[in-house]
């Protein structure tokens, strides 16, 4: 009865390893293969004959560069199998690589007491695709952002910069991997009361919009406006908020030109006016002498 029972346990466990959608292999303290499911052969498909029960993970390492499997071991053969068993004999976490064809695999293996060794292969082609694809996407939008004439900020919940464009770096004259991670407060000093309350108002799920005078650490003074959008999760919640802010000093400065240029037409208009009348006074007076 207890020899039936282990079987049905040996035989749940291969099931269950054979349906992971990982590469499962488990070593023995030899280094020598006992058992994988396909999916860890299929990761190593060019040499899938060669992963048998007994063989060694050294010789499975040299089956893989016999057939190129490894392009970090292009010219240095020896020295990536001693570094590779290295990793496999001493664990550190999983690492990421890329195999001959532009697969990408992700490596861990872990000791068990009886001092054998499980390796765990996941194919991650397709997030790793995705992720430089978010790469690409992110280095198109700093371009973009960078080109535009506005500080264009992406500030989190707890009011800590995630992002700032090339314009806002400049207006602080601080680089702006030294604005990433820290508070709005500690960026803006005093001038932080200017903003505390809008950024609290977005924060709460408001868009804000607000035109002030702000004097930046640097001592250059700026009429601004500002308008900072709530960046709402999808389960409702404010993440984060969006900020653009636009110097405006210049355009200000102009319509206070024209608005007094205005002024001063219209009171030349008055003088005339009564230049005219007086002078038409003058006239039907001397003509009556």
């Amino acid at each position: 009865h207890d020899i039936s029972q282990k079987k049905q346990a040996e035989e749940l466990l291969h099931s269950a390893i054979a349906a992971m959608s990982d590469g499962f292999a488990l070593f023995d303290a030899d280094e020598r293969l006992v058992m994988c499911n396909d999916n860890y052969k299929q990761i190593f498909s060019a040499f899938a004959d060669r992963i048998v029960p007994g063989i060694s993970f050294e010789d499975m390492l040299r089956a893989g560069i016999a057939k190129s499997t490894f392009p970090s071991a292009h010219g240095r053969a020896e020295a990536f199998i001693v570094e590779r068993l290295a990793r496999f004999r001493n664990p550190a976490g999983p690492t990421e690589y890329r195999q001959t064809g532009g697969r990408w695999i992700r490596s861990e293996e872990k000791k068990i007491a009886n001092g054998g060794t499980v390796s765990i292969r996941s194919d991650i082609t397709e997030r790793r695709h995705a992720i430089e694809a978010l790469r690409e996407s992110e280095a198109q939008l700093r371009l973009m952002t960078d080109a535009l004439p506005v500080l264009i900020a992406y500030v989190d919940y707890s009011e800590r910069y995630v992002m700032i464009n090339r314009t806002g770096a400049k207006w602080y004259e601080v680089p702006a991997n030294k604005i990433i991670g820290k508070y709005v407060k500690d960026i803006l000093g005093e001038q932080y009361e200017i903003v505390r309350e809008p950024i609290k108002r977005a924060l709460r799920g408001q868009k804000v919009e607000i035109d002030h005078q702000v004097t930046h650490p640097i001592g250059v003074t700026r009429d601004i406006r500002a308008i900072y959008v709530p960046h709402i999760d999808a389960t409702g919640q404010t993440v984060g908020i969006f900020a653009m802010v636009e110097d405006t000093t210049v355009v200000n400065q102009t319509q206070a030109w024209l608005r007094q240029s205005q002024k001063m037409e219209a009171l030349g208009q008055v003088t005339g006016g009564v230049a005219h009348e007086f002078n038409n006074l003058l006239m039907a007076i001397s003509g009556n002498l």
